[in-house]
């Protein structure tokens, strides 16, 4: 019989083989590396950029969130439906 060591959580998060990681790395230090440079630049010169008040963006993030809830909910009676509709199969084919 084959024994294998128990990973634990530090060898899981830092496994590279079958990792998507390699191939994001770049880009998601590309992307990093512009947020911080638009933050210095905000920080050192305020007057770059203009003064946003965060009203649309809170209803935007709301009217997204129900939204989504909504479509969640339909695909969730989708599958409750195909649920039952296999459990009945099963059940004609026995």
């Amino acid at each position: 019989m084959i024994v294998r060591p128990k990973p634990n959580l530090i060898n899981i998060l830092s496994a590279l083989k079958g990792s998507i990681a390699k191939r994001i790395a770049v880009r998601s230090l590309m992307v990093t590396l512009l947020a911080c440079v638009i933050v210095l630049v905000e920080t050192l010169h305020p007057s770059y950029f203009a003064k946003v008040n965060a009203t649309p963006f809170t209803l935007l993030g709301l009217s997204l969130s129900i939204f989504m809830s909504f479509r969640n909910n339909a695909c969730y009676d989708r599958w409750y439906e195909a649920r039952k509709a296999w459990g009945e199969m099963i059940v004609g084919i026995r």
